[in-house]
């Protein structure tokens, strides 16, 4: 039998030059998909999202969190990295 199991990680973007005001960004980042992603934006320039989302493949999961970040992100927006923990 397939276990559904929470996957914790953070997404970590940079963003293009002339980005619209954070708080837009974090409107259009809840829009897309994203409503349950911890926003920080600490560092000029970068986006870190950490999420927890749950499913059957550590794969799906995080790239359907990336497609729902991604969409709803400015054009430009790269993915620089992801950091993944695994809960049972």
């Amino acid at each position: 039998m397939t276990e559904i199991k929470e996957f914790q990680f953070d997404v970590m973007i940079r963003l293009p030059e002339g980005c619209p005001d954070i708080v837009d960004v974090v409107d259009r980042l809840y829009e897309s998909g994203c409503d349950d992603a911890v926003v920080g934006c600490g560092n000029p320039g970068m986006l870190g999202l950490a999420f927890i989302r749950a499913g059957l493949d550590q794969d799906a999961v995080i790239a359907r969190a990336v497609s729902d970040a991604l969409a709803g992100l400015p054009r430009g927006a790269l993915v620089e990295g992801v950091n993944l923990s695994v809960s049972g």
